[in-house]
């Protein structure tokens, strides 16, 4: 233990020396998916496709919906379905 008279080279000479332990990094363990799988978009598109299919199906067969107007003696539209 030091003394009040004592020098600051003096306790620094009565401190045990530390040391930090050393530490070395884990193995690195990164590995690549073994197998490939569709992205969240591939899915999606994959699901609507039919579904504009139906669409466009649709469309062909009961033709376009300005086929339907029809101008009336007074300048009006109307859609042939109204009576």
């Amino acid at each position: 233990m030091a003394t009040k008279n004592a020098t600051p080279q003096d306790v620094a000479s009565c401190a045990a020396s530390f040391a930090p332990p050393i530490v070395t990094a884990p193995a690195a363990t990164a590995t690549l998916p073994t197998t490939v799988s569709a992205s969240a978009s591939d899915v999606l598109n994959e699901q609507m496709q039919p579904t504009y299919e139906m669409a466009t199906s649709r469309f062909l067969l009961e033709g376009a919906l300005s086929d339907d107007v029809l101008g009336s003696e007074h300048g009006t539209v109307k859609l042939t379905g109204d009576t």
